[in-house]
């Protein structure tokens, strides 16, 4: 049982993150109201943690939230799937299991059967659109 102290501490604790994340909302929305398009901010995640994890799949619904909060503030989704894709996960695509579609997706491995190394960076139509629809230069 927490003492009385300790009570009005944690409370006080939470209070100030809840009151931190409220100004991070709206720092956030100030500043993404003007957006300067010139700019892009971007999530990039492996869709099944392999590196470091030892392949642990994410939570359910874990990449959907993230794509609708990418949605939203215009974010582009980029997902690494260069140790989980290519049929490895049981789907071409692992992202198939949470039914999203990335903005790019980056394959490799699998891609060639382990007989040739290869990868690969696919995008989606809005991607592809952006670069032919821009200078070309790189």
């Amino acid at each position: 049982m927490l003492r009385p102290a300790m009570r009005i501490a944690n409370s006080a604790r939470r209070k100030m993150k809840s009151s931190m994340a409220s100004a991070l909302r709206a720092n956030w929305k100030a500043k993404s109201s003007g957006r300067d398009t010139t700019r892009s901010s971007l999530f990039v995640a492996e869709t099944v943690g392999g590196a470091t994890l030892g392949c642990v799949p994410p939570v359910p619904g874990y990449f959907t939230r993230v794509r609708e909060v990418c949605d939203r503030y215009g974010v582009l989704l980029i997902l690494d799937e260069v140790m989980c894709g290519m049929g490895r996960c049981g789907t071409l695509y692992a992202c198939e299991a949470e039914a999203i579609s990335p903005d790019i997706v980056c394959i490799g491995k699998g891609l060639g059967a382990g007989y040739q190394p290869i990868g690969a960076m696919l995008a989606s139509a809005k991607i592809y659109d952006a670069v032919v629809a821009g200078s070309g230069f790189f």
